[in-house]
């Protein structure tokens, strides 16, 4: 028992003395070497890139003048924008969709002037706003607003709606396009 618990010392102590002999680093990765890579911070989220349809737009009138259409936040609700500069005067719109599909409720403005129901959709790939007054809001396809439509017709051949629509389209100043506007 004695010669067993003496040979298996030996071998331990062999084993230990050869670990500690070896001469190869153990390697450990660092950030440098490691694959994954550390993408930098993306920046905050600001009010423009939450509503993107905050801004100045710019869209030719009838007399060809190029007239300013100014949409900004409400300041007790953000999900109501105000539009200003449009004939029509100080107009609201509720959003439907974000971030930048609105319904335009029927309102009186500041002057007096009633505004049938309408849609303001804004495409931030193109800046380009659509506006419709006269036109109701679908909450399936908003965009079917500004599709050229039939008009509706009764039994006896005449239009159903005697609603004036008006249509606008504009570019965001940031891109320095004009834009147009059709009634």
């Amino acid at each position: 028992m004695k010669k067993t618990a003496l040979i298996a010392g030996v071998v331990f102590f062999c084993s230990v003395f050869t670990m500690a002999q070896q001469t190869e680093p153990v390697k450990v990765p660092t950030t440098t070497e490691s694959k994954y890579k550390l993408l930098p911070m993306p920046a905050p989220l600001s009010i423009e890139k939450t509503f993107p349809v905050i801004g100045t737009y710019q869209f030719n009138g009838t007399d060809d003048q190029t007239t300013n259409l100014k949409i900004s936040l409400d300041e007790q609700n953000k999900g109501i924008v105000w539009l200003e500069g449009l004939p029509e005067g100080k107009i609201q719109a509720q959003l439907r969709k974000s971030p930048a599909t609105y319904k335009v409720p029927n309102q009186k403005t500041e002057d007096g002037k009633s505004i049938a129901e309408g849609t303001l959709i804004y495409d931030k790939d193109n800046n380009q706003l659509q506006l419709c007054f006269g036109c109701k809001f679908n909450s399936e396809d908003p965009a079917v607003a500004f599709a050229p439509s039939d008009v509706a017709v009764n039994k006896k051949g005449k239009a159903k709606n005697k609603v004036k629509v008006t249509t606008y389209t504009g570019t965001k100043l940031d891109t320095g396009v004009a834009a147009s506007q059709s009634n």
